[in-house]
């Protein structure tokens, strides 16, 4: 428990997942089912919050399911579908990449069963973390901010959880944005707690929020007219998050800096750097399907059609001409306009590489 309630607190997150695994190992080597099933369980969560690659992890998050569902270890297995779900989203496995629904579980279906339960399985909190999760990720702010609002303070319920330090970025993410947009005082307020809570871990040496610290700096003063200092901030996030091996949170934050950069200063050309940067990231991290999104939408902005050093799945040059995106100041439409890249046919794809990969060692 402690490389997973205590030290992701404390330590360099991505310190933990050996730990984590040689925990699963020890424990199955031992016959100790429970146990080995809680720290693979909690290597999917470090996983996702510390930015490892999504491909392995998509093909790690779907064995583990399924050995968890063998073994009939309940709770482990409902409480671990959101986790898996929401990497497989990540790499278009859903119809809809803002609901819980493709290969690992379909989420009415699990909202059915949590509902029939009468208390047994406390997964609805994981579901409505990684639904907030895809709404920041994919742009839909306002909803991303009401599922928020609705839940409340994730730390206050899961406080030894490091499902409690994304949960709290995302959920920034959307606060400001919807802050920005609308200037409604819920919204500020609730970003301003956000903020505060992550200058509390810092000083208390959380060394995995630091970035989040400069992001919110950054959006703070965006929020508050101050360009100059928010268009130094955002850098300092992006450089931050990169170089502590944050992938996930270095590509969102240079996303959301080449928004502000084009809808509110009207800055087209850095915009289009830092969309390109922000590509750069979600392509290193493994989310192709979200780096296609960007690539679709604001490719216009840069003269080369694609940025150099990186290269577009063939189904999304082949469908590319199809999909009539008209708002393109909405992300959560581009999504559901461009779909999935039959996610499924992915994972299997992913699957059938790593067991070559394997063979030939």
């Amino acid at each position: 428990l402690s490389w997973f309630q205590i030290y992701p607190f404390s330590k360099p997150i991505h310190s933990t997942l050996k730990n984590l695994l040689r925990g699963y190992k020890v424990g199955m080597e031992v016959g100790d089912v429970e146990s080995a099933m809680w720290n693979v369980s909690q290597y999917m969560c470090n996983s996702i919050v510390a930015g490892k690659a999504l491909k392995p992890l998509a093909v790690d998050c779907v064995t583990y399911i399924e050995q968890m569902q063998m073994l009939k270890a309940d709770f482990t297995y409902h409480m671990s579908l959101p986790f898996a779900q929401g990497v497989l989203n990540m790499i278009g496995d859903a119809d809809d990449p803002l609901k819980l629904s493709g290969s690992a579980m379909i989420e009415e279906d699990f909202l059915a069963m949590i509902e029939s339960s009468e208390g047994k399985f406390w997964s609805s909190l994981h579901l409505q973390i990684f639904k907030s999760m895809m709404c920041s990720f994919f742009g839909d702010f306002e909803n991303g901010a009401k599922l928020a609002l609705e839940r409340g303070d994730v730390y206050e319920k899961k406080n030894g959880s490091p499902l409690a330090m994304t949960d709290t970025l995302h959920q920034g993410v959307s606060f400001y944005a919807m802050a920005r947009k609308t200037k409604e005082k819920r919204y500020i307020k609730a970003a301003k707690k956000v903020k505060n809570k992550v200058v509390t871990w810092v000083k208390k040496g959380n060394v995995n929020a630091v970035h989040y610290l400069s992001f919110f700096e950054a959006e703070e003063a965006a929020l508050e007219g101050k360009s100059e200092s928010a268009t130094e901030l955002y850098p300092k996030a992006i450089i931050s998050a990169a170089s502590s091996g944050f992938l996930n949170d270095a590509a969102l934050v240079s996303e959301r800096f080449a928004e502000y950069l084009l809808y509110d200063l009207k800055d087209s050309d850095r915009a289009g750097q830092y969309f390109q940067e922000s590509i750069k990231y979600y392509t290193e991290w493994g989310s192709d399907y979200k780096a296609d999104l960007l690539k679709q939408r604001y490719s216009h902005l840069w003269e080369e059609e694609i940025p150099k050093g990186i290269s577009v799945s063939p189904d999304f040059v082949a469908d590319a001409g199809n999909n009539d995106i008209q708002d393109v100041s909405d992300p959560s439409a581009a999504a559901h306009a461009v779909g999935a890249n039959n996610g499924r046919v992915l994972i299997a794809a992913i699957a059938q590489d790593a067991s070559g990969d394997e063979s030939k060692a």
